[in-house]
């Protein structure tokens, strides 16, 4: 097994985009400010343990979720 270097992970997200990775290009055209109200005001407000994740990137994964059909 290979050991990762210090910038193998900037050498990869670099190739990625040169290959215009469809993940860069959704976040580059898609707005994601403009659900957060809605996601919020959906989940429910827990002031016990920790801290929730950002409802913003719990929408992404449920996104990528669906585009690449990963079932749970």
């Amino acid at each position: 097994m290979k050991q990762y270097g210090l910038f193998d992970n900037t050498i990869a997200c670099d190739r990625l985009a040169k290959c215009l990775d469809p993940l860069l290009r959704l976040n580059e055209v898609m707005n994601w400010e403009l659900f957060r109200v809605q996601l919020q005001s959906i989940r429910k407000n827990e002031t016990i343990g920790r801290p929730p994740f950002d409802v913003i990137m719990m929408f992404k994964a449920m996104i990528l979720r669906s585009l690449y059909s990963i079932l749970t």
